[in-house]
């Protein structure tokens, strides 16, 4: 994917820690496995947030990457899921692994963009649980 290992440093604007896990019984697109993206950046005072360092923190540790986030083309949403407070779309991100944006802002996107067989066909980049156009 091109990332490359956290050292501990600050992140550029356009940059994200990101961790992908694997599920094996998930079957997406005819693929027996789904890859699940958690992106974030530091908290105000520069550390990793307590959330992010606590996702999955009960599998095999799931090693700390740099995300640089570009616009792409390729975002397929692929399903749907509602919390306490929010709802979410789930979108396959074009490298491979799935993150979650507001439903809201997904609603308010395909008002300005076209979907074809989930895919949005526009160049986009996420940020904060947004998709961005460019």
């Amino acid at each position: 994917m091109g990332e490359r290992e956290y050292d501990g440093g600050p992140l550029a604007e356009n940059e994200f820690l990101l961790k992908v896990f694997t599920f094996k019984r998930a079957r997406i697109d005819n693929e027996d496995f789904l890859r699940s993206g958690f992106l974030t950046k530091l908290t105000q005072k520069g550390d990793v947030p307590v959330k992010f360092k606590e996702w999955k923190k009960y599998f095999d540790p799931i090693p700390i990457t740099i995300h640089t986030e570009i616009p792409r083309s390729g975002w397929k949403i692929i399903g749907f899921r509602g919390g306490e407070s929010q709802n979410w779309a789930v979108v396959l991100h074009p490298l491979g692994f799935t993150v979650e944006i507001y439903m809201k802002h997904l609603i308010d996107l395909l008002q300005e963009v076209t979907a074809i067989d989930g895919f949005i066909q526009a160049e986009l980049t996420w940020e904060y649980a947004k998709l961005i156009r460019h």
